[in-house]
């Protein structure tokens, strides 16, 4: 099922006040959310420190994502 239009919009922001709650301000503004692609949630980080960080932050994230 493919969301369009503001049903996406809406999805999207959900998504992404998700992310922010799961990682914190200081990891939700160096990276960013990509696609969900077979089941998987695609982030992209600013930088190798971030991308350690969210590896580090990981089962903590997924476990707040998947409460919601």
């Amino acid at each position: 099922m493919v969301e369009r239009g503001y049903a996406a919009q809406q999805s999207r922001q959900i998504l992404e006040e998700e992310w922010l709650q799961a990682v914190g301000e200081a990891l939700c503004s160096q990276s960013k959310i990509g696609q969900i692609k077979r089941g998987q949630l695609h982030i992209f980080a600013a930088n190798d420190i971030v991308r350690s960080e969210l590896e580090y932050q990981k089962l903590k994230a997924l476990r707040h994502m998947q409460q919601k």
